[in-house]
């Protein structure tokens, strides 16, 4: 599954001061409350809502633009391929330009062996042209992070400048510490949302026998169960022993084929077979 490039529209308003974004480049840093990022985080519901938020975030850190790539794995359904841009160049097409396909991509070969942030200073030492076309097209400097998941899963958010001086060199690596932080919500953010669209895909491939299979009272445990109540919760609600509803939660898993509860919740809701209870 792969999810078109996404170019949303600027944004002239911080989601974290109230205010416009200064001129200099040394406008200060205002991410730093990590729960309030995953709050925000978690209303994108598209790989699109994600990237709004993303550009409007790299307004508020003093940044021209933002490349996310992404390839996350989930469960036997299949693997999403994510790439988002609000950046000046198509960061992909620069490479097709010199030969390299997304195996070759400079980025990612340069963070798969290292945890550490990698500056775009230090990758064109070994592809000089295509950093200095890349100059050319609006993308002058960047700092790149790589956050990684089970199952081989990895996220790498770039966070460009359209300057390449001094300044805009001092701005990528001040600001270091905050975008390896919000590049490790992003994983959580495009594994959550591909999760969910890879379920959806899934669910059109396969047989609706194990929806129609699910009784009422296991609809219910899985209903609970996504809003995050445990099995002796979920007991309590529906007046039934905590092993009955144990074993509700194993045969609803079992019927949507699931590898484990949460990829069942994603499954369930993905074909809409969740309840609302009061």
């Amino acid at each position: 599954m792969k999810f078109r490039q996404v170019v949303p529209p600027r944004s002239k308003h911080h989601l974290w001061s109230g205010g416009r974004a200064e001129s200099e480049s040394t406008r200060p840093l205002r991410i730093t409350d990590s729960r309030r990022l995953t709050q925000l985080l978690q209303v994108a519901t598209s790989i699109d809502s994600l990237s709004e938020i993303i550009g409007t975030l790299c307004v508020d850190l003093g940044f021209d633009g933002f490349i996310l790539q992404a390839q996350v794995t989930r469960f036997a359904a299949g693997e999403a391929e994510v790439f988002a841009s609000n950046a000046a160049a198509d960061w992909r097409e620069l490479c097709r330009n010199f030969g390299l396909n997304a195996s070759g991509d400079p980025l990612l070969k340069g963070l798969m062996d290292q945890s550490a942030p990698l500056l775009w200073r230090d990758a064109a030492r070994y592809h000089p042209a295509l950093f200095a076309l890349a100059r050319e097209r609006g993308l002058g400097s960047g700092i790149s992070h790589v956050a990684r998941g089970r199952g081989g899963a990895w996220t790498i958010a770039s966070f460009v400048t359209r300057g390449a001086d001094a300044d805009a060199e001092e701005l990528l690596l001040a600001g270091s510490a905050i975008t390896q932080l919000l590049t490790n919500h992003l994983h959580d953010a495009v594994t959550r949302i591909s999760t969910l669209r890879i379920a959806g895909a899934y669910d059109k491939e396969v047989s609706c026998a194990a929806h129609s299979a699910l009784t009422a009272r296991e609809r219910e445990c899985l209903s609970l169960a996504a809003t995050g109540k445990t099995a002796e919760a979920i007991a309590s609600v529906l007046g039934i022993s905590q092993a009955t509803a144990v074993e509700h939660l194993k045969d609803a898993r079992r019927k949507l084929g699931a590898a484990n509860m949460p990829h069942a919740i994603a499954l369930a809701i993905g074909r809409g077979v969740l309840v609302a209870l009061r």
